[in-house]
């Protein structure tokens, strides 16, 4: 199973990305993360708002299935 996060730094994806971390250090799990540059738009480019068509984050992608 893969499990990619999509996050903004200072957003409220905050808390999922701290939860992802803590499971991987405590399981040895190994989750993606992607960044999203919010001051730069990249929230706002064709790729992201096929994940999340609001162009909102967090985006949690689960074996390539967006949970938004």
């Amino acid at each position: 199973m893969t499990v990619r996060l999509h996050y903004a730094p200072g957003a409220c994806s905050f808390i999922p990305h701290v939860a992802l971390e803590t499971v991987a250090a405590a399981c040895g799990e190994t989750f993606e993360f992607a960044p999203i540059r919010l001051h730069k738009g990249e929230h706002r480019t064709p790729e992201y708002l096929a994940l999340n068509p609001e162009g909102q984050v967090p985006v949690l992608v689960v074996d390539g299935r967006p949970l938004t």
